[in-house]
């Protein structure tokens, strides 16, 4: 723990962590200058917050009533980056582009996603303000480990043995190991968590937990979905600057034709009529 923040499995606080935003979400960031966290509950993935699913049936009393482990869960929010810069598998997860065949516009522009790209020695700065502005709540950052799907949560179901029990998932770092396991089928997406922990039940707060950040400080560059046409490119780019984004835009030209000129040691026979 450093200044009130833990950190996890990060070796090099430099690497670029990347995440695709929303487009709207990322304007909205720009514009209000804050990173919306969110609570585990609104993943699409119901064994995301693999605790929630846990039930505790005493052996020693058949007659105790049995337990859902998320009644001593600490509320928590978060935020998921990665370590992953240029896969197509969460470009197509993360944003939807869907061209007109006349115009050649995205019709899809709320599904639409961007790169954004930050490093977790940033996160880590914005984080420290954080500490300072909300007393009882404490900061994770941590990279996720992947578990094999017959062995997914045991290391979670190891700690319910200790002396602490079920208790210690209502400490902030109990709470926040919770969530730095996700199965293996998800190994590509090389995830690091930003986490808030607060006081309380699982339920107490809002959904969505905002922290102010400086965004030409904390975000290294930006680069739109590479498959949009050159044109509306540029007018993500003009949008974001006129919120006042004066960072790094990447051209991404990996979704761009490219000719290859094959040199012939000889004549070739002409295609035909």
């Amino acid at each position: 723990m450093k200044n009130g923040i833990w950190q996890a499995r990060l070796d090099d606080l430099d690497q670029p962590l990347h995440r695709i935003f929303p487009v709207w979400l990322l304007e909205e960031a720009l514009r209000l200058k804050r990173l919306t966290l969110v609570k585990p509950s609104l993943w699409a993935d119901p064994r995301e917050d693999p605790c929630t699913n846990f039930v505790l049936t005493s052996q020693s009393n058949p007659r105790r009533p049995q337990q859902e482990l998320a009644a001593y869960l600490a509320p928590c929010w978060a935020q998921c980056w990665s370590y992953e810069e240029n896969s197509d598998v969460l470009l197509r997860a993360y944003s939807r582009v869907v061209l007109d065949p006349i115009s050649k516009r995205n019709t899809d522009p709320a599904g639409e996603g961007v790169w954004v790209t930050t490093t977790a020695r940033k996160l880590i700065g914005a984080m420290i303000n954080w500490v300072e502005a909300l007393p009882g709540h404490h900061f994770f950052l941590g990279r996720v480990i992947y578990e094999e799907e017959a062995f997914f949560g045991q290391s979670l179901a190891n700690r319910l043995s200790r002396s602490e029990g079920p208790r210690f998932f209502s400490t902030p770092e109990g709470r926040a190991e919770s969530l730095f396991v996700k199965r293996s089928i998800f190994r590509h997406e090389d995830e690091v968590r930003l986490l808030c922990v607060g006081n309380g039940r699982l339920d107490s707060g809002d959904k969505l937990k905002t922290m102010p950040i400086d965004p030409n400080d904390v975000f290294t560059e930006i680069r739109f979905d590479p498959r949009l046409m050159r044109f509306e490119s540029r007018e993500r780019q003009e949008r974001i600057r006129g919120l006042g984004y004066s960072g790094k835009i990447v051209e991404d030209e990996s979704y761009t034709k490219a000719l290859t000129i094959i040199p012939m040691a000889g004549e070739w026979d002409d295609p035909p009529a």
